[in-house]
């Protein structure tokens, strides 16, 4: 009895932390701007390079800060050897990799923190500004216009890939989930498969955002926060998130931070950073997105109504829902999340009666939620042994 008032309380309070909110953290350790360029590698954050110009002249920065979310504060790293502004980049574990940008071209560098030191990488052919890129197993992508080059960090070679069906814009936004790439151009969205070297175009954008927007992932879904709807002054608090699975975006609650454009972001253990950016004033505030499945919707489904047996599992399992329960539901899906949070397994739900594929689920306990419209209508808990 004791464990399980534990486990319920350790539960609602991942509830409580996890369940779509934004937190503003320690802002960045240094002056506002635009344009500036976010990575993660490994458990921490950085941002740097961007510029501001406004009525003055055009300041442009190589500066590099670490953010470390653990004690939530900030460092200052060995500066990147150019400065630039509209720069792109990607971070494995161990390296990050930061090149083009309006000042620079096609050279790239590759930043160790460990050692905090900058070197050189082969420079990408494709040396124009403005560009989008993603990082999937690890290589990194780099978009221009439409042509389209994978990056090779243990060969140091970059190779020419299936160019994108479409002429990619300025100022557009790209994310990437563990085996695809997306790319948003105004309301257009493109997934580029490395495996089978395609291009797929999925759901059209549904917000106001046709540029200047930031994109990051956590839970496997994609995220665009904010941007400019036609000219630069239209900004916006917009928040939208695209579920590869259904290919579905959903508005989610406002960014609750002041409207901009052209601000960085990274993702960490499942929550995404964001911060900078300029509406006409440059900002250096900071924040944190969280979200988790497990949220505190009513639930429209009861025990009576649903069923996965056996519990615990020793291989796959059966998911029973009631017929005529579950006739009322739209595109219901099933998502499973260890207790800290961490969605593991997220499944259409195609009829009354499923199978859950055990896969390569390790033992222990686990938390399954159905989900409907974006609402949990139910969670229960599962053990696999």
């Amino acid at each position: 009895m004791k464990k399980n008032l534990l486990f319920s309380l350790f539960l609602f309070s991942t509830i409580s932390i996890l369940a779509g909110s934004w937190q503003q953290k320690t802002s960045i350790g240094t002056v506002g701007r635009h344009r500036a360029l976010g990575i993660s590698i490994g458990n921490k954050g950085y941002i740097g390079t961007g510029h501001y110009n406004g009525a003055g002249p055009n300041v442009v920065f190589n500066d590099w800060w670490e953010y470390d979310p653990s004690s939530n504060s900030w460092s200052q790293k060995a500066n990147i050897p150019t400065p630039t502004y509209g720069s792109i980049g990607w971070g494995t574990d161990a390296k990050g990799y930061v090149g083009a940008g309006s000042i620079g071209g096609g050279i790239y560098y590759v930043y160790d923190p460990s050692v905090n030191l900058w070197s050189n990488t082969s420079p990408c052919p494709i040396s124009a500004s403005n560009l989008d890129c993603f990082m999937v197993n690890e290589n990194g992508y780099v978009l221009g216009t439409n042509s389209l080059y994978e990056y090779n960090p243990t060969t140091d070679i970059w190779t020419q890939k299936t160019s994108c069906p479409s002429t990619i814009n300025v100022w557009s936004s790209a994310f990437e989930t563990a085996s695809s790439g997306f790319v948003k151009t105004g309301f257009y969205l493109y997934e580029y498969k490395p495996l089978q070297d395609i291009w797929l175009p999925r759901a059209p954008f549904p917000g106001l955002t046709t540029g200047g927007g930031t994109a990051f992932q956590i839970h496997g879904k994609g995220y665009v926060a904010s941007g400019y709807n036609g000219g630069l002054g239209n900004v916006n608090s917009e928040f939208w998130e695209f579920n590869p699975g259904t290919n579905v975006w959903t508005q989610m609650d406002d960014f609750p931070g002041t409207s901009r454009r052209f601000s960085s972001s990274f993702s960490i253990n499942n929550r995404a950073y964001f911060g900078t950016g300029t509406n006409g004033t440059n900002f250096n505030d900071f924040w944190q997105y969280a979200y988790n499945p497990l949220s505190m919707d009513e639930f429209n489904l009861n025990s009576n109504n649903v069923k996965i047996y056996p519990n615990p599992i020793i291989l796959d399992a059966k998911l029973s829902i009631d017929l005529n329960e579950f006739n009322k539901l739209d595109k219901p899906s099933l998502i499973l999340c260890t207790i800290s949070g961490e969605n593991i397994l997220e499944q259409r739900i195609i009829s009354s009666e499923s199978t859950i594929k055990r896969n390569e689920i390790k033992k222990g306990i686990y938390i399954y939620l159905i989900v409907n419209a974006h609402k949990v209508i139910f969670t229960g808990k599962l053990i696999y042994q």
